[in-house]
């Protein structure tokens, strides 16, 4: 199975010509766009399609109707929930508060046709008092039809072993977000490979069929660059990614 690459938008929030952003992004061999950003849904649609691009899922804080509406209306398949505040880690009862929300959440999204995946930062993976990281309390706390998307890089800052938290949620894995670094939460990004994280190690215990999106925080250099030599490193690291 050949699993797609996207580029999440946040990662290009500071590039004014999104036309030509996107026409960078299919050139580097980028099958799909995530966005986070639902003001300019027309747009945004016709933009992608301009340029052969998929959106299969959205970031969006919650799925209230007027963006449930927004997210069908781009043709995703999936609403990603991109965060919720690090005070809701702190315990064991906070994160139960926050999968009771998800699982709410996630019948709303089910009802208007879509799935809904979690998205990680590193707050998340810290270790609780029993040794257990907060993801693995939050998946052991919502239902199985919530998923994740996995963010590779940001649970490997938390403290995370990566590929075993990939492992045990399994295919609640909806996909991962791939980047690079030193670590450290306020450094700049690299090229994959020549960071911290393991990624080879880490891309082959991910599900073959989540997709892969690719995004940078920061970094020192102009951000399509990085992305289009990351799609590169991609294919060299993760055999479930086509060249």
């Amino acid at each position: 199975m050949t699993a797609l690459v996207g580029a999440q938008l946040y990662s290009l929030r500071d590039v004014g010509d999104r036309a030509g952003a996107f026409a960078a992004l299919a050139a580097a061999g980028i099958d799909a766009v995530e966005p986070h950003d639902l003001s300019d849904v027309r747009g945004l649609r016709a933009d992608a399609d301009r340029h052969g691009l998929a959106i299969p899922s959205v970031h969006a804080c919650e799925p209230d109707p007027v963006t449930l509406e927004r997210v069908a209306a781009l043709g995703a398949r999936t609403l990603v929930v991109p965060r919720s505040e690090p005070e809701d880690w702190a315990d064991a009862d906070g994160i139960r508060r926050v999968g009771a929300r998800l699982a709410a959440w996630q019948q709303r999204a089910a009802r208007a046709g879509l799935d809904l995946a979690y998205h990680n930062h590193y707050w998340e993976l810290a270790t609780l008092p029993d040794g257990r990281h907060g993801l693995d309390v939050l998946a052991a706390s919502t239902p199985p039809e919530v998923g994740f998307q996995v963010d590779l890089y940001w649970a490997h800052v938390g403290g995370a072993d990566v590929a075993a938290l990939l492992e045990r949620l399994g295919d609640r894995v909806r996909s991962v977000h791939v980047k690079d670094g030193p670590g450290d939460v306020a450094a700049d990004q690299v090229e994959l490979g020549h960071g911290s994280l393991p990624v080879a190690d880490v891309l082959a215990a991910a599900p073959p069929g989540a997709a892969r999106i690719l995004e940078i925080d920061r970094c020192a250099g102009p951000v399509l660059d990085l992305l289009a030599r990351n799609r590169v490193a991609l294919a060299r690291l993760d055999p479930a990614v086509a060249t």
